[in-house]
C-alpha cells in the first residue's frame, strides 16, 4: 500500500509538470490578446486550439502511462517535431534572456512523434529552470540510431540518480523520472551524458529504408 501511495503521489506530480505548459501558454496568449487585441482574432484562436491539440496528446500519453500501456510506434521524421518543440520553448526562453539554438540533421525513427515531445518539453524546461547558457536542441543519426538532444551551458548535476523520484519541482528528478519512462515506453531510452557540461540524449531506432519497424519483426 505504502508503493502504491508512492507512485500515485509522484504520478500527480508529474501530471501536473506536464499539463502546466500548454495551460501556461494559453494564459499567455488570452492575456496578450487582452492587452494588444489583433486586427484578426482568428490568430489567438488558432494558437489556442494548437495548445489545447497538445494538452490532449499530453493527457493521452499520461493515461497510457497511468495504465502502465506501451505507446504505438511508427516511421517519424524528426526534424519538424524537434522543431515544434523548439518553438513551443522559444518565448520562455527569451523571457528567461536565454537563447534557444536549433540544430537540425534529417533523420528517421521508429517512435511515437508524441512522446517524443513530451520528452523535449521536459528536456528543454528542465535546462531553462536548472540549466545555464543557451540551450540547443539537436536531432541527428549515429549509426543504426536516430537522436535527439538537449544540452546546456551548466555543469552536468552531480546527483547519483538525476531520474529518481522527487516530491518537489525544485528538484532535477521531477518531470526527468517521466521524461524516461516515455522513452522507453515508445521503445527509446533517455540518457544524461558524462560530459563537462549538461547534455541529454533521446535514443531510438533509426527508421532505415530497408529496415522494418524492429517491433514488427519482433513480433513476426
Amino acid at each position: 500500500i505504502e508503493e502504491l501511495l508512492r507512485r500515485e503521489r509522484s504520478f500527480s506530480s508529474h501530471v501536473s509538470h506536464q499539463l502546466r505548459t500548454p495551460v501556461a501558454a494559453m494564459r499567455v496568449a488570452v492575456e496578450a490578446e487582452l492587452v494588444a487585441p489583433r486586427a484578426d482574432p482568428h490568430t489567438v484562436l488558432e494558437e489556442s486550439l494548437g495548445q489545447l491539440d497538445r494538452l490532449e496528446s499530453t493527457i493521452t500519453s499520461l493515461l497510457a502511462l497511468a495504465r502502465h500501456a506501451d505507446r504505438s510506434s511508427g516511421r517519424c521524421d524528426l526534424a519538424p517535431v524537434v522543431t515544434e518543440a523548439a518553438e513551443r520553448w522559444r518565448r520562455p526562453a527569451a523571457d528567461a534572456g536565454r537563447e534557444l539554438g536549433l540544430t537540425i540533421e534529417p533523420v528517421a525513427a521508429w517512435c511515437d512523434s508524441a512522446a517524443v515531445g513530451h520528452v523535449l518539453d521536459v528536456l528543454i524546461d528542465n535546462a531553462l529552470k536548472h540549466g545555464r547558457g543557451p540551450v540547443t536542441v539537436r536531432c541527428a543519426r549515429l549509426g543504426d540510431r536516430a537522436v535527439v538532444e538537449v544540452a546546456d551551458a551548466g555543469t552536468t548535476p552531480s546527483a547519483t540518480d538525476v531520474f529518481a523520484d522527487t516530491d518537489s519541482d525544485s528538484s532535477h528528478g521531477i518531470g526527468l523520472r517521466l521524461a524516461r519512462t516515455l522513452a522507453e515506453s515508445a521503445g527509446g531510452r533517455l540518457d544524461l551524458l558524462d560530459t563537462p557540461t549538461t547534455t541529454f540524449r533521446h535514443t531510438l531506432p533509426a527508421a532505415l529504408d530497408t529496415a522494418p519497424d524492429p517491433r514488427v519483426a519482433s513480433a513476426e
